[in-house]
């Protein structure tokens, strides 16, 4: 993954960058299916066709087009100049890494042998997987899926919109991830009756395809547990209990590569037909305005404080987390075992 920022020398690294992931998964494609070492390497480079807007501008690079056009098929760049214009973001491999540790702290691994990943990208959250679960990945660029499974051979990677991909009811025992923050509108018939945007959608229908007992864990924009309706959130205390949810910092900080966007980690647990929402339920549904502020803020946050990596700071109608005197990768992960001694001491 290459750091994004608008210089022309990250532009200079991300162009080189991506014809390189390209050219290895052409070469790859052409002579065995199995990457080198080396292309290995070029792959996991791969920075998604959202750094490279400047690609498909009216004044755009001629050389580097023709460049990308012999490495990719026709549909692949139209895809590509859809994708391009969509707010894509990929998830740091540390905090991959640390919401598989915190998934297996909260025991989802112990048994789990089939994990769903419903917007993969090039795999982001399939590196850190134990090898003992069978992966199921969902990413809609051709492209971008097609690396994700030369990368990845023993996983099952589905190349199409995750509100497209039709999946059982209670499949799964995991489900983990970074979802898209977009405010499209999901087209699922099945999971999404309501209309609902991406994100949302995405942690309800994960929700519905993890079986009983088993986790999900997704990054998710905070205007779900912010938002000043709370008929999404008292739609998934019908399917599943919150265990944890975690705040990242708003700024350029290595926990999101996406600078000014508040996001939280969401640890929902799938509960068993006819149970009752337990007791901490009122509380994460609910969103109140901040002291002297029209923004608004889950009373989750306002009882566990601790649980935001940094402080806030509310400005008008906007709202950002900055970061501490502790970094936030630093702190995830001892927050996160906290957060499993309260649980096993309420249980």
């Amino acid at each position: 993954m290459i750091a994004t920022t608008s210089s022309a020398a990250a532009w200079t690294a991300i162009k080189q960058a991506n014809v390189e992931a390209l050219r290895a998964r052409f070469c790859s494609r052409k002579r065995d299916n199995k990457p080198t070492p080396e292309e290995v390497v070029a792959l996991r480079r791969w920075a998604g066709w959202v750094q490279m807007q400047r690609l498909f501008a009216p004044d755009g690079p001629e050389a580097l087009l023709r460049s990308v056009r012999a490495l990719v098929t026709p549909s692949e760049l139209d895809a590509g100049s859809r994708y391009a214009a969509v707010n894509a973001h990929w998830t740091p491999p540390e905090v991959a890494a640390d919401v598989w540790t915190a998934v297996t702290t909260f025991g989802a691994t112990s048994g789990a042998r089939t994990v769903l990943e419903p917007s993969c990208g090039i795999g982001e959250f399939l590196f850190p997987a134990p090898q003992t679960v069978k992966m199921t990945g969902i990413e809609i660029d051709p492209a971008t899926a097609d690396i994700a499974c030369l990368l990845f051979p023993a996983a099952d990677v589905h190349t199409g919109s995750f509100g497209n991909v039709d999946l059982p009811d209670a499949h799964y025992e995991l489900s983990v991830g970074n979802v898209p923050f977009s405010q499209e509108i999901s087209t699922d018939q099945k999971y999404n009756a309501h209309r609902l945007p991406i994100a949302e959608h995405f942690l309800l229908k994960a929700t519905r395809v993890v079986r009983p007992g088993g986790l999900v864990a997704l990054i998710v924009p905070r205007r779900l547990l912010d938002a000043r309706d709370s008929s999404v959130r008292e739609r998934m205390t019908e399917f599943a209990s919150l265990v944890a949810a975690v705040r990242f910092p708003s700024h350029r900080s290595g926990v999101l590569d996406v600078p000014g966007v508040v996001a939280d980690l969401v640890i929902l647990r799938r509960r068993s037909p006819g149970s009752n929402p337990v007791s901490q339920e009122p509380a994460w549904t609910i969103a109140a305005a901040i002291r002297g502020s029209s923004i608004q803020i889950n009373e989750y946050f306002t009882h566990h404080p601790d649980q935001v990596l940094g402080v806030f700071i509310a400005s008008g109608n906007c709202m950002k987390v900055v970061t501490d005197s502790e970094e936030p990768h630093i702190r995830l992960p001892r927050i996160l075992a906290d957060t499993l001694r309260a649980e096993r001491t309420r249980g």
